[in-house]
């Protein structure tokens, strides 16, 4: 548990997330209990950083928006161009 807390790097915070979410994503498209036309996304911090990267590596026929709330500044980085609505929340 330390390793995370003191050892990890916001970089590798953020891959973590984004594969997940991505995988996420990609499983939900699979399914067809689930309405694929209107998703949204919402993460904070890392999680929000991650979504400006999901943004842009998301289809618009199936995701809504991207909320990123509180993004950092450091990690993976940011995408080249954005496929959806993107609001970026700082309070």
């Amino acid at each position: 548990m330390e390793f995370f807390a003191t050892g990890m790097t916001n970089v590798g915070r953020q891959r973590m997330i984004y594969k997940a979410t991505i995988g996420a994503y990609q499983w939900a498209l699979k399914h067809k209990e689930i309405d694929t036309e209107k998703i949204f996304f919402h993460g904070v911090s890392n999680g929000g950083s991650v979504l400006l990267d999901i943004a842009g590596a998301v289809d618009p026929k199936h995701v809504k928006g991207v909320f990123s709330e509180w993004p950092t500044p450091v990690g993976i980085g940011m995408p080249n161009q954005i496929n959806v609505p993107l609001r970026l929340i700082f309070r």
